[in-house]
C-alpha cells in the first residue's frame, strides 16, 4: 500500500454512492469521526476513516506486490511472476491488494461481514479505491467498478454482499461509475473455500452471466471482490465479462490469500 496514500479530503463524485459520503458528512458534525478499525480519533472526518497505525497494520510493505496477482510473497528475482500465479492462466489482466490474508488484516474482513459493519468494508474500499489510482493509472484507465456478485439466496442469508460495499468505496475514490448488477449468478454454488482447486474451478464454471439489460461492449472494468484465494472465482468472472464484449478487466482486492493464512 505504501505511504502514497494521502489522507487528503477528497471531494464527492456524481455516483450512486453519494448518499455514504453525505451521511458520513452529517455524522461528522454530530460525532467525532473514529478509525473504523481501532475506533482512535480522527482529526479530519473527511478522509478516509483508516487511521495512519491501522493503515501500516494492514498492508504488508516489507515484500513488494506481486505485478500480476497482488500477492505479496518472497520470489526469485529471476521469476516473471510469483509462486502464486507462475502457474496460473488469469482471463484479468492484473490483480492489486491491500496485503496478504492473515493477520490484522483477515481479523479486518472478519468483521465487516459480520451484520451492521458495512462503514468497515465501505472505508476499506475507499482506501483500496486510492490504492488502485496509484497501483493501475494511467496505464490501466478502468470506466467502470463492478462488484463480484453473491447469488441472491447467499445474499439473503448473509444481509449484505461485502464485495458490493467495498466497491462503494472503491467507486467514490476513483470517480468512477458503479455498476453493482453487471455480473449475475445463473445459479447457486458451494463456497469456494470448503472445496479443493479442482473442485473450485468446477463450481464456479459457467455459473455467472452479465446482465442481458447491459451492453458492456469495448468497457474498461474494475472487477472488486474482499478476497482472492486461487484465483478460480475473479478469472471466471473476468472470462464471462471478456466473453459479453469487455475490453480489459483488472481486479481490485483487500486481501490475497496466500495460503499460509
Amino acid at each position: 500500500m505504501g505511504s502514497g496514500i494521502q489522507m487528503q479530503a477528497l471531494a464527492p463524485p456524481k455516483s450512486r454512492a453519494d448518499w455514504r459520503f453525505w451521511r458520513s458528512r452529517f455524522l461528522d458534525l454530530v460525532f467525532p469521526p473514529q478509525c473504523v478499525v481501532c475506533h482512535d480519533s480522527l482529526e479530519d472526518g473527511g478522509a478516509i476513516q483508516v487511521c495512519f497505525d491501522c493503515r501500516r497494520e494492514l498492508a504488508d510493505d516489507q515484500v513488494l506486490p506481486c505485478s500480476r496477482c497482488g500477492g505479496r510473497v518472497a520470489t526469485n528475482r529471476y521469476a516473471r511472476f510469483c509462486r502464486l500465479c507462475a502457474n496460473e492462466r488469469f482471463q484479468f489482466e492484473r490483480a492489486i491488494a491491500l496485503g496478504n490474508y492473515r493477520g490484522r488484516l483477515r481479523d479486518v474482513i472478519y468483521q465487516f461481514k459480520r451484520p451492521n459493519q458495512e462503514p468497515v468494508a465501505y472505508q476499506l474500499g475507499r482506501l483500496l479505491g486510492r490504492y488502485a489510482v496509484e497501483s493501475l493509472r494511467p496505464g490501466f484507465d478502468f470506466q467502470f467498478v463492478v462488484p463480484m456478485p453473491t447469488h441472491r439466496f447467499r445474499q439473503w442469508t448473509r444481509g449484505m454482499n461485502p464485495a458490493l460495499v467495498v466497491a462503494e468505496g472503491v467507486a467514490l475514490e476513483t470517480r468512477s461509475e458503479l455498476i453493482a448488477d453487471l455480473l449475475q449468478y445463473r445459479r447457486h454454488t458451494a463456497k469456494q473455500g470448503t472445496l479443493c482447486r479442482s473442485r473450485r474451478l468446477e463450481n464456479v464454471k459457467n455459473a455467472m452471466h452479465v446482465n442481458p439489460r447491459i451492453r458492456p461492449a469495448g468497457w474498461r472494468v474494475l472487477l472488486v471482490d474482499d478476497v482472492m484465494a486461487s484465483g478460480a472465482t475473479a478469472n471466471e468472472a473476468a472470462r464471462t465479462l471478456r466473453e459479453a464484449g469487455v475490453k480489459r478487466v483488472a481486479v481490485a482486492l483487500v486481501a490475497r490469500g496466500t495460503g499460509n493464512s
